[in-house]
């Protein structure tokens, strides 16, 4: 029975070889794990941005439905713009009784208020403080956000009667990072109401 044996070890230049080889492996491993976290966490980003943007146009547009006028001032409807970072709704809650919603642009965070009336018929009065403080969306890139509050049909037919309910437009832009493109929100809020009061 023959036994091998070696008689020479690696040479010098099959040791750089492989320790070459090797290194080349997980340096390629290394760079495609690190791509995969980096693209799992940008898609991860832009997955939680999204559902923020969905579930934020849902609430305001629901609130800009349910909007009613609510004080005596006849410079302030259902929806008052302040200016181009401020947009005021006066809406109801599940209750039937009304609150000021505030929607305020505050450096790159739109963030939300809520007030609630202290009596129960028309004209409304509003708390002083604020019972809700949120911030609804970040890092906003925009500062134009509301447009001016327009009527919503541009003459109205008189046999339809008085049709009071206005839109407003709201346009905003939303940085995602990781050089992509930005979310561009732009939309209408509608009043639904034809009443003037509640």
């Amino acid at each position: 029975m023959k036994i091998f044996k070696w008689e020479k070890g690696f040479t010098l230049v099959e040791l750089m070889i492989i320790v070459s080889l090797v290194a080349i492996i997980f340096l390629v491993s290394y760079n495609l794990i690190f791509i995969s976290l980096n693209s799992f966490g940008f898609v991860n980003s832009s997955f939680n941005t999204s559902e923020d943007v969905r579930i934020f146009l849902n609430e305001i547009k629901k609130e800009a439905n349910e909007a009613k006028k609510a004080v005596e001032d006849e410079n302030i409807g259902p929806i008052y713009r302040v200016n181009e970072q401020e947009l005021h709704i006066y809406t109801t809650t599940n209750k039937g009784k009304p609150k000021l919603i505030i929607y305020k642009l505050e450096n790159d965070k739109l963030k939300k208020y809520e007030k609630e009336a202290t009596n129960d018929s028309y004209p409304y009065e509003f708390k002083n403080t604020f019972k809700n403080e949120k911030v609804v969306l970040s890092n906003i890139i925009n500062d134009d956000i509301f447009g001016e509050v327009e009527s919503l049909k541009e003459i109205r037919n008189l046999q339809e009667g008085e049709d009071h309910r206005v839109k407003v437009r709201m346009t905003i832009k939303i940085d995602t990072g990781k050089d992509s493109a930005p979310i561009e929100i732009d939309t209408y809020l509608v009043s639904k109401s034809r009443s003037k009061f509640e």
